[in-house]
């Protein structure tokens, strides 16, 4: 049983923050040197990490000061995601669309880590248990506004989206059944 808890739950809860500083790091990279235009990352990546952060949340049974400065947090995070989008460069290499970061995204990117920081420690002053604001879940938050501008940008562009065909998809299926 030792063994389960220590390389289960325990080494997941020892070693999570390296984790996310694994991914991170991973679609940074990945960023800088302009990867394609996908939903996966668009998506997948901040509903993971949210999912963890809120699980995380849920875990504390957090208090309604929590949740209010969860919110404005959470908007925060999110304002800065939306503008990092706006500085991602779209183009086109080999018949695909690419997205690429630029200095101006890292600089945002610096930026809301540094406002994040300042505003954790005004948030716990105000009664905010330091638990309630696990650090997967802001991030998770900023890549989601960062995703879902930046998936509006390549649709106002003319770039297909995984999701086009999904209409048609669900009513072909629903005629099939019926």
């Amino acid at each position: 049983m030792f063994v389960l808890n220590y390389f289960g739950m325990d080494m997941l809860l020892r070693f999570w923050p390296l984790l996310v500083i694994a991914l991170l790091t991973v679609v940074v990279v990945r960023r800088v040197r302009g990867e394609p235009l996908d939903l996966k990352d668009a998506a997948v990546t901040p509903l993971v990490l949210l999912a963890i952060g809120t699980n995380m949340i849920i875990g504390i049974g957090p208090t309604s000061i929590d949740l209010a400065w969860l919110a404005g947090l959470s908007a925060v995070s999110l304002a800065f995601g939306a503008a990092r989008s706006a500085t991602i460069v779209i183009e086109r290499r080999a018949d695909q669309f690419v997205q690429r970061y630029r200095w101006t995204t890292f600089a945002l990117l610096v930026a809301s880590l540094v406002v994040g920081a300042a505003l954790g420690p005004v948030a716990q002053h105000f009664g905010m248990h330091e638990a309630a604001r696990p650090l997967t879940f802001t991030i998770g938050i900023g890549l989601a506004g960062e995703g879902a501008v930046t998936l509006v940008r390549a649709a106002r562009r003319g770039i297909e989206m995984p999701w086009k065909d999904l209409g048609q998809q669900l009513q072909q299926r629903l005629a099939d059944r019926g």
